[in-house]
């Protein structure tokens, strides 16, 4: 949004800051248009001026006529509030290097119901990996922000839906995904790793187990894999493209601590 976008939506927010619009209030709009002309040809300017315009031609604004404004107002501001999550969001991916081993960061809060306690709602803060759920509370809040390891359920949840039509880079999206798909987060206590093979990203996740979780490429997607470092075997046989490489990287990993 540009400078003279802000401006109005700066106004208009004043204006309704403590929940009430009067006519008065929409008499100050109408004049503070009038003496800005640039903020009338920019959104949300362009949406307000022709409203304000039929509202004023009888001189005074009546009860029907202020809810037309205050509508358009809440509208103005959920439309301004997608414009930033969608900046937010192409600046993310912008700068995100698949070689790096975080979250993402999305100025975006997304709130999201509870699978297991009707009625309850938990905030996520996209710009950090934070969650209001007892899971990253008790399991989570204590690592760096955008750890993989503060992803639970519903960070995992909120990444998907707020990024609905957008698509991350390989092994990040594959790992939202299957999060989503299996309604848990990762493993608190797997510390996470990307390596580059062959100029191609792979993750994999280390922790108590002697089951190493896998993201790497197959049959031109990213999936998840399996691998046991005692028995040195992947699981079901069934392994990613690369896997040597892959399993190198992973046992240089685990030697370096």
């Amino acid at each position: 949004m540009g400078h003279g976008d802000l401006e109005v939506l700066s106004y208009c927010r004043a204006l309704t800051s403590d929940g009430e619009l009067s006519s008065q209030e929409v008499w100050l709009l109408a004049d503070w248009l009038n003496t800005h002309p640039d903020s009338c040809d920019t959104w949300p300017g362009t949406e307000l001026v022709p409203l304000l315009s039929r509202v004023f031609e009888n001189g005074s604004v009546n009860v029907t006529e202020l809810k037309q404004v205050a509508s358009k107002l809440s509208a103005i501001e959920r439309k301004a509030a997608r414009l930033r999550r969608d900046e937010s969001m192409a600046e993310a991916i912008e700068r995100f290097d698949p070689m790096e081993c975080a979250l993402p960061s999305i100025d975006h809060i997304v709130r999201v119901p509870s699978s297991s306690q009707p009625g309850e709602v938990y905030v996520v803060g996209l710009r950090n990996s934070s969650c209001t759920c007892p899971d990253w509370t008790g399991s989570r809040s204590m690592y760096p922000d955008l750890d993989l390891r503060r992803c639970c359920k519903h960070v995992a949840f909120a990444l998907y839906q707020a990024t609905d039509g957008y698509r991350w880079p390989g092994w990040l999206g594959a790992l939202i995904n299957d999060c989503r798909y299996r309604q848990r987060g990762t493993h608190p206590l797997e510390q996470w790793r990307v390596v580059n093979v062959r100029e191609t990203a792979a993750a994999f996740g280390i922790g108590p187990s002697e089951w190493i979780n896998v993201w790497a490429l197959w049959q031109g997607a990213y999936s998840r894999f399996g691998y046991n470092l005692k028995q040195e075997r992947w699981s079901y046989g069934h392994r990613p493209y690369l896997s040597r490489t892959i399993v190198e990287a992973v046992k240089c990993a685990v030697r370096a601590g």
